[in-house]
């Protein structure tokens, strides 16, 4: 990278009044202008990507051997996506019809059917792969737990807390064909007997000192018998295995404890995984005589949750680790292919499935999946940087004039991003490396120079937030889980300390966006630390280091909480969260909220106008909206929809003095709109429309 000095010792000036200049006055009225598409970009097909529907937060994979395919269904995407076993390409992908939700799943290798149960939305939906549709789904009780094919009988188990704790519905159908309370309402985890035709149901829900397994034959609808084993007081089973092989049970015991047991119940041997691990999955390949458990560092210090990821390959005799392997992170579960003994892991937030051979110790990452999480332009507009944080850690940048898109590396979680036009600088939060990665905009092609901060890495998946000071060349990153604030000085290139936000939720709380965001008014000399879902605003003076003033507003009037929902306008010295406008004196509510839309997105100072975004339903599909409200009245002088919505909220961005831009997340494409006027206007002015896929 070019030495930053001069560049960052150049005189600054605030980013929001470099948008507001704009050379001519351009007034908006209701009716004058309106946006047409004139661009559309398939970033997942520029960048090559083996499938054009996008697998997105890997959570679950299922093998059927015999058809030699792999299902891996994602949280925040409905297609599941298809991999040939024995060419290792990805051929297809089918759309589950399932949004946003937990998808669990398990194949049928006598009917090849696969089966869903939507963990968040409580249904049961029975997929024909050939195809690739769905021929039924049923409402089930959302808290639902195991699913179990039973090929030889037509029919799919389910186990639930809710009575009747046992269900059998019909493959053919989804009707249900019978239940069973007997086993009470702890059972959840279940395998086949192949010798007996019997199904073996552990009691998760009974305490120590004696576990229960029982014997269920789904031919008579009763318990044929009941199998009780030892267990630590207090602790409870988890999960219980067959060995067909040499015929005894496999159960897991607490969070780290896997024991052996003999058919009648009898302790053969243990294995305890490593303390400082997590145990997130298990799987017996009886053939092979072995147990392969997937488990991630235990978060302490500067460790991330969910990183680290390790799969131990445990001998089925012996209960002695024989294999040790680490990659990847957020490893959720495993499948095995039967026939191989090959195993396949889902990375949930980068979108790759790990290929392992357990016995020699090879590992493939298998690519898959994208994400565009934010647009930023940068160089006056001439290139639109995004990020992908669950499609992996890297850049975007797309040129707008040459078409073209190049990929960049930051670190790891490159959100958020914010830009310096003052001397292009592009600042990028590397959110789990706890760094700053700096581009000159204008030379992307070199690597970027990094800056460490002085709080430690992120620790969980509580998102963090970016602003900077351009007239200071501060930066601020908001680490929820720490309660704090970094700053980086830009002009000296170092961390410049740490500022604690007092009375802020602190450590692993649940993941996810907007849950500590930053405004920051440079002309007024303050910095705000808002929590949206409490409604809590902390005011620092930028210069003295230290908090000025608190206030509260009322978190209802803010709309959804999401990334980048807050916006500064330093003209009015107000800051926007959400819906509600803030003083960035003392952080009080002006009494000014959003007659429409969720959040501002820019200011447009030809037009007098902010920019708006949000989201409405239109004949029961959700859309994204753009409106047009002036600055001093919050009167609304346009709107439009711009079609469907995303699962995760879209990203805006303005460049004056025409142009708006919308990146969808998990769509993962980026749309350019003119605002033009009505009156017809040569159409080589405009430029040309992209073609849409086939």
């Amino acid at each position: 990278m070019t030495p930053l000095d001069s560049t960052m010792r150049a005189a600054g000036r605030s980013v929001g009044a470099a948008i507001l200049m704009v050379a001519a006055a351009l007034p908006l009225h209701a009716g004058d202008e309106h946006p047409v598409e004139i661009a559309r970009i398939d970033l997942p097909a520029e960048l090559g990507r083996p499938l054009p529907e996008n697998t997105l937060k890997l959570f679950r994979a299922a093998v059927d051997s015999v058809s030699r395919r792999l299902f891996v269904a994602g949280i925040l995407t409905p297609h599941l996506a298809v991999l040939d076993l024995d060419t290792g390409r990805w051929v297809g992908s089918i759309d589950s019809e399932l949004a946003r939700g937990y998808k669990y799943l398990d194949t049928d290798e006598m009917s090849h059917l696969l089966f869903i149960r939507d963990g968040s939305n409580g249904s049961l939906s029975r997929v024909n792969p050939e195809p690739g549709t769905v021929d039924a789904r049923i409402q089930v009780p959302a808290r639902s737990g195991a699913l179990l094919c039973d090929g030889e009988r037509g029919l799919v188990y389910l186990l639930t807390p809710e009575p009747p704790s046992f269900r059998a519905y019909r493959e053919e159908t989804l009707e249900l064909a019978w239940s069973s309370a007997e086993m009470g309402t702890g059972i959840n985890s279940l395998v086949p007997d192949p010798e007996t035709g019997e199904l073996l149901v552990l009691d998760g829900g009974q305490r120590g000192p004696r576990g229960r397994i029982y014997r269920f034959d789904p031919g008579s609808r009763s318990i044929t018998g009941t199998l009780t084993f030892e267990l630590p007081p207090g602790a409870r089973a988890g999960r219980v295995f067959l060995d067909s092989v040499g015929r005894r049970i496999v159960v897991t015991v607490g969070s780290r404890e896997i024991r052996t047991l003999a058919m009648d119940g009898s302790a053969i041997a243990s294995y305890r995984v490593p303390a400082e691990l997590d145990l997130q999955s298990v799987a017996l390949d009886a053939d092979r005589s072995r147990l392969l458990l997937v488990a991630v560092e235990h978060p302490k210090g500067e460790a991330v949750a969910g990183v680290g990821g390790h799969l131990l390959v445990v001998d089925l005799e012996t209960m002695d680790l024989v294999r040790e392997m680490t990659f990847g992170r957020k490893l959720r579960s495993i499948a095995v292919d039967a026939a191989t003994g090959t195993a396949y892991l889902p990375n949930g937030d980068a979108s790759t499935v790990w290929k392992v051979d357990p016995g020699e110790g090879r590992v493939v990452a298998l690519r898959l999946g994208d994400s565009a999480e934010q647009v930023l332009p940068v160089d006056g507009g001439r290139r639109l940087i995004l990020n992908s944080r669950l499609g992996g850690s890297y850049l975007m940048a797309w040129a707008v004039q040459s078409r073209r898109l190049e990929t960049l590396e930051a670190g790891t979680w490159p959100i958020p991003m914010r830009y310096l036009d003052d001397g292009d600088l592009l600042v990028v939060l590397n959110a789990w490396d706890g760094t700053l990665s700096i581009f000159h905009s204008r030379e992307l092609d070199e690597a970027p120079a990094t800056l460490p901060l002085d709080l430690p890495a992120g620790t969980t998946d509580r998102l963090p937030d970016l602003a900077v000071d351009a007239g200071r060349r501060l930066a601020f990153a908001a680490y929820p889980e720490h309660a704090a604030i970094a700053m980086a000085d830009l002009e000296v290139f170092s961390p410049a300390g740490v500022l604690e936000v007092p009375g802020a939720v602190a450590g692993d709380t649940g993941g996810g966006p907007g849950q500590l965001l930053l405004g920051v008014d440079s002309r007024a000399d303050r910095l705000l630390a808002v929590e949206p879902a409490r409604g809590r605003v902390i005011v620092f003076s930028i210069d003295e280091r230290r908090v000025v003033d608190a206030a509260r507003f009322s978190p209802a009037k803010t709309g959804p909480v999401a990334a980048d929902m807050v916006w500064v306008d330093e003209q009015r010295h107000t800051c926007w969260v959400g819906r509600v406008e803030l003083s960035t004196a003392d952080g009080s509510p002006t009494g000014r909220t959003l007659p429409r839309g969720d959040r501002i997105f820019a200011a447009d100072g030809a037009r007098d106008v902010y920019w708006v975004a949000g989201t409405e339903s239109r004949a029961g599909e959700s859309v994204d909206i753009l409106i047009a409200l002036e600055t001093g009245s919050l009167r609304e002088t346009g709107a439009w929809t711009l079609g469907p919505a995303d699962a995760v909220h879209s990203s805006f961005a303005f460049v004056p003095p025409d142009r708006i831009y919308r990146a969808r997340m998990t769509v993962v494409d980026l749309t350019a709109w003119a605002i033009l006027p009505t009156s017809p206007r040569p159409i080589d002015t405009v430029p040309r429309v992209l073609p849409r896929p086939e």
